[in-house]
């Protein structure tokens, strides 16, 4: 994909993964604008790019995710300082909840995503006059699954979500309608600022658990990948010392197979509800019938015979 004079939006971009991408698209000769609430660190991130990419290139603009009005200035600015439409914005912002709790944890990680990315929609959509565009997710592998986190279960919600509203908004029919590609990344814990929340003792289990932290680079890599290679609707992991890998949507697959298993047992008297190990073994049934059902076939065909 040709990325070159397009331009990028990213959230919390100041440093951690957000700079990361932010080095990778200009480095393709993107122009991005960078944003954060952390003014004296976007502002000295800004210089460093200009100085390397072109000042042209680069913008920084305060920007706080939960503020509405400063998102929809802050997309206008950047509009008017690069001359062009937005063609991606990266939803990167994103806490721990430890010091924010997790009232403001879910505003900033969940409902701040769902804020920009319904203006992007109403910005890049082609049912509101636009030419299509981007949405990128930064989300988590928490996002995929349950597991035990150290500052508690809000940000483990916050990323399902993230993961969930992208698989919803990613649709094909959304696509054919907006033109708008919806795209996640669920990395790993990699070696950013959002660790500043965890203790050393929490990152050192941290580290144990995931088999190594991360470095920036690698995840950028990763994002670079699925800007260039993903479809709408894409989730991708990023895991250490490992290729980025896609994760299918197996939820209304593994539906259908629950509740078709739920419907057989209906006809069991006695069952009330189903257990995880009912439906297993109702599973486990259906294959054995399918089996011997071949098998007799195949005895009646070669007896006619």
């Amino acid at each position: 994909m040709e990325l070159k004079n397009k331009v990028f939006l990213i959230t919390g971009s100041a440093g951690g993964l957000g700079k990361a991408f932010a080095q990778k698209l200009l480095a393709r000769g993107a122009k991005v604008c960078i944003s954060d609430v952390k003014v004296t660190m976007g502002l000295e991130t800004e210089q460093e790019f200009a100085s390397e990419y072109g000042k042209g290139n680069v913008l920084f603009q305060e920007l706080d995710v939960t503020s509405e009005p400063n998102l929809r200035l802050v997309w206008e600015n950047t509009e008017s300082y690069f001359k062009d439409k937005i063609y991606c914005l990266v939803n990167n912002a994103g806490v721990m909840g430890e010091r924010e709790g997790w009232r403001l944890c879910l505003d900033i990680n969940l409902t701040s995503v769902m804020q920009a990315s319904t203006l992007a929609v109403e910005k890049m959509g082609k049912s509101s006059g636009g030419e299509g565009g981007t949405i990128i997710n930064i989300a988590s592998i928490l996002g995929l699954f349950c597991a035990q986190q150290p500052k508690g279960f809000p940000y483990n919600v916050s990323k399902s979500g993230v993961v969930t509203m992208t698989r919803c908004m990613g649709s094909k029919d959304f696509y054919a309608r907006e033109g708008v590609r919806v795209l996640c990344l669920c990395p790993s814990v990699a070696q950013t600022p959002i660790l500043e929340a965890c203790t050393q003792q929490e990152i050192t289990k941290m580290s144990k658990d995931v088999g190594g932290i991360m470095s920036p680079d690698h995840v950028a890599n990763a994002f670079m990948s699925l800007v260039e290679n993903g479809k709408t609707g894409n989730v991708m992991a990023v895991w250490v010392n490992s290729p980025p890998y896609y994760i299918p949507d197996t939820g209304m697959a593994l539906f259908i197979v629950y509740t078709t298993c739920a419907m057989i047992l209906s006809w069991v008297p006695g069952v009330r509800s189903v257990r995880p190990w009912l439906m297993a073994l109702t599973v486990f049934g259906i294959f054995i019938q399918w089996y011997l059902c071949g098998k007799l076939g195949a005895y009646v065909y070669n007896s006619i015979l």
